[in-house]
């Protein structure tokens, strides 16, 4: 669920950013001012496709693993480091991130409910692969 649900933010903020232009930092802002650190194409600076993504896959674990779980703060760490590295690169602006953030946590929120009536399918699928993984343990 979590792994859908980044990719659904992906979509949705590769969406948003065909309906919004907004230049990058390193466009708008005067030569010198902005240290670009990678190589980057002067496409719209909102959302952030790396920040949305990793955003819903943290808040997809924190919604999905036990509380006692280290994995929630692990992702959601590396979902601010992520955040926090595209401002350093010099290739979105803060509320670029923030809204990035937002729209992850939103589309972590609805997978769920998107991906209800697919649950029957999954539910075949993972039977599918525990019976192929038995299988292999056998030989």
């Amino acid at each position: 669920m979590a792994g859908l649900a980044g990719t659904l933010a992906v979509v949705l903020s590769g969406l948003l950013a065909m309906a919004i232009y907004r230049p990058r930092p390193f466009v708008a802002l005067p030569p010198g001012q902005v240290t670009l650190l990678v190589p980057h194409d002067p496409s719209s600076s909102f959302p952030s496709d790396h920040a949305a993504g990793s955003a819903a896959f943290a808040v997809g674990m924190w919604l999905l693993a036990p509380p006692s779980s280290s994995a929630r703060w692990v992702f959601a760490g590396v979902a601010l480091l992520v955040g926090f590295s595209r401002l350093m690169a010099g290739v979105h602006w803060p509320s670029d991130v923030l809204g990035s953030f937002v729209l992850g946590g939103l589309a972590a929120g609805v997978t769920p409910w998107v991906l209800r009536p697919l649950y029957p399918l999954i539910e075949s699928v993972l039977a599918w692969f525990e019976r192929a993984e038995g299988w292999f343990r056998l030989r």
